[in-house]
């Protein structure tokens, strides 16, 4: 009897200690989100190995729109390696040559890959929906090499997340966008090479309204012989962002120019606009924060049949 009562107590001490030290913080999670490769794979790893355990606390963290976007993303990392580990490994040993069509999407290119495949791929991407793990990819916190010999056609993932993400993921990617193009990009100077892709998304995520505030960084970071820049700056209707910008760059004479043309083409529209819809339109000139929409929380991801 008093070993079986040693082994009783043994045991509950031993799932006590267990539940003790599967725990999960905001500040673990802001490191991991702001780490760079290796180091970020390592915390992510740190965090998924406790398993099931930590479900709980990540789904609220997920969940607290008072945080910051970046433990909220690394939560959401967590959450989707935990809960759909199996699928993000059959994702990483699809078959792609088994996919109709895509052998025959045109002659075979030295990656060893169809030339018009992308499509294809996308496509599958997109049913999978493992969306943080496509982020991962989006912001190099991780390399598809150390995942998959068929790194070579997932790209930066960039396609699907621009055409097919909606929700906080899509919110998240904008983010990323954003952080990648202040990061790498010296101010004011010629883009070139991936940055040019984060800048064409971040336009993209700035257009349709998923961050409004990304227009900064659009302004921040390119002159105005930039098409992308020209276009903003042509469709801008808020007089108070534009002065602001004005006030910001004094040196740039081509963007004073062409702000103060805007400013000018904004306010006669105004005073050609009848009284009640100008009042509507000073109603929505001003964006307001970018949204956090009511996407599925990871904690809710269906495994796929």
């Amino acid at each position: 009897m008093k070993s079986y009562g040693l082994i009783v107590t043994v045991a509950a001490s031993f799932c006590f200690a267990i539940s003790v030290s599967a725990s999960v913080t905001v500040q673990q999670l802001t490191e991991m989100a702001e780490a760079k490769h290796p180091e970020y794979r390592a915390l992510r790893d740190a965090i998924v190995a406790q398993g099931e355990a930590v479900l709980p606390e990540l789904d609220r963290i997920y969940a607290d729109q008072s945080l910051d976007w970046e433990p909220r993303f690394a939560a959401g990392v967590c959450i989707e390696h935990i809960r759909r580990a199996d699928d993000l490994q059959a994702f990483l040993n699809h078959d792609w040559w088994n996919e109709s069509g895509f052998s025959d999407a045109g002659p075979i290119l030295a990656t060893g890959y169809p030339r018009d495949g992308a499509p294809i791929v996308k496509k599958v991407e997109a049913e999978y929906g493992l969306w943080f793990y496509y982020l991962e990819v989006y912001s190099a916190k991780i390399y598809p090499e150390e995942d998959t010999a068929d790194y070579r056609i997932l790209g930066k993932m960039r396609s699907v997340l621009v055409d097919d993400s909606q929700g906080e993921e899509r919110f998240f990617a904008a983010r990323i966008a954003a952080r990648m193009f202040d990061e790498h990009c010296p101010p004011r100077e010629l883009i070139m090479g991936p940055l040019e892709g984060y800048l064409e998304d971040l336009a993209a995520y700035v257009t349709d309204g998923t961050y409004p505030d990304g227009r900064e960084f659009i302004f921040k970071h390119l002159n105005a012989y930039h098409p992308i820049l020209t276009t903003f700056l042509e469709n801008e209707k808020n007089v108070l962002f534009l002065e602001e910008m004005q006030h910001r760059y004094p040196d740039d004479s081509r963007l004073q120019k062409l702000i103060r043309k805007q400013i000018s083409r904004t306010l006669a529209d105004s005073t050609d606009t009848p009284p009640e819809a100008s009042s509507d339109a000073k109603k929505t000139s001003v964006p307001g924060p970018p949204p956090i929409s009511s996407a599925k929380d990871p904690s809710q991801i269906q495994e796929e049949d």
